[in-house]
């Protein structure tokens, strides 16, 4: 009865539950996943519905960071903005480790902006540390305090798309055919890369021209090499609608 109402009769969460199955590759009748992803399954689901009903209390609570974690500043320094998105509750900055004595890119990212509780959260940066893929910057790390998110990965000498064809444009340089098609097939090796991770997919929420980063190689201008870099926490299935307040007695 409580995945009845919660999940299968009420009309706003028909799009949720789809998405979710669609995650774990359960789009069609007949469709099945082994025992070890349906159990993940059902513990993500329930862990959704845990924090739907939750109080407020509650979900304060999970935002705290337990004391002694490691903080962002106690292994990184250097920072330096390099674009920032408030509407979005995003900024990208420029650090350096200080111990590995190299550049990275710090993506900050605050938790009131992303449309998921902090268990989901949690999860989905669970499931960045494994991703490897040569056209998605690694994530080395990520941190958390009780407003923001922080992931750190590598940072890589480019320029986003739009900016290159702005750039080529002004120095009156074309591109052709060949070398769009050489761009767009490396990013469609990578969704396809992304769809078909185990257990669960990705699916970048947010895909657009601007998360393509034309990196500076040689031999780039004929071969181009290409990259997504903003995937982050885009992939997020972002939680059901909060439950709808209950009419008191005598309400119109």
């Amino acid at each position: 009865a409580m995945w009845r109402s919660a999940l299968g009769e009420e009309r706003e969460f028909v799009g949720w539950w789809s998405a979710l199955l669609a995650r774990f590759h359960l789009r069609r009748e007949g469709d099945t996943i082994p025992p070890e992803a349906l159990e993940e399954l059902v513990l993500y689901a329930m862990c959704v519905l845990r924090d739907r009903y939750a109080g407020q209390d509650f979900l304060r609570a999970q935002r705290m960071v337990q004391s002694g974690a490691p903080r962002l500043r106690d292994l990184y320094g250097s920072f330096e903005y390099l674009a920032l998105a408030p509407s979005k509750g995003r900024c990208m900055l420029r650090c350096r480790s200080l111990l590995a004595k190299e550049d990275r890119l710090c993506s900050q990212l605050r938790k009131d902006k992303l449309a998921a509780w902090p268990a989901q959260l949690r999860s989905e940066l669970e499931l960045l540390r494994h991703v490897e893929h040569p056209a998605l910057p690694r994530i080395h790390e990520s941190f958390e305090d009780f407003n923001n998110i922080y992931l750190i990965s590598e940072l890589w000498d480019g320029i986003s798309f739009p900016a290159f064809l702005k750039e080529r444009y002004e120095m009156e340089q074309s591109i052709t055919e060949v070398w769009v098609s050489h761009a767009f097939r490396q990013v469609l090796d990578v969704l396809q890369y992304l769809h078909g991770l185990q257990p669960r997919c990705l699916a970048h929420g947010a895909l657009g021209m601007a998360s393509v980063l034309v990196r500076r190689l040689v031999g780039s201008d004929s071969a181009p090499v290409v990259a997504i870099v903003d995937l982050g926490l885009a992939a997020i299935l972002p939680s059901p609608p909060p439950p709808r307040a209950k009419p008191r007695p005598g309400d119109g």
